[in-house]
């Protein structure tokens, strides 16, 4: 399944920021608030093992609402 919105803003920077530490998974994979704590856990991840900067208030504004936007209904 090809990803959504590939030439948007938000899809560049989910795989920009994402990618650096895993592939980027389809937003279908799992729902809204699935996303939501997913995205927390590697915030806190980054935060503790990682030598950059942590997501911004607005990235992560933007990708949780790619991520939401695409996401399943239901289930994960």
């Amino acid at each position: 399944m090809p990803m959504p919105e590939p030439e948007s803003y938000a899809f560049k920077l989910y795989t920009q920021k994402c990618s650096l530490c895993h592939r980027v998974y389809h937003p279908r994979m799992l729902n809204k608030r699935t996303w939501g704590i997913i995205v927390e856990k590697m915030e806190k991840k980054v935060q503790k093992t990682e030598r950059r900067a942590p997501l911004t208030k607005q990235e992560k504004e933007v990708i949780l609402g790619y991520l939401r936007k695409y996401s399943r209904e239901r289930g994960l």
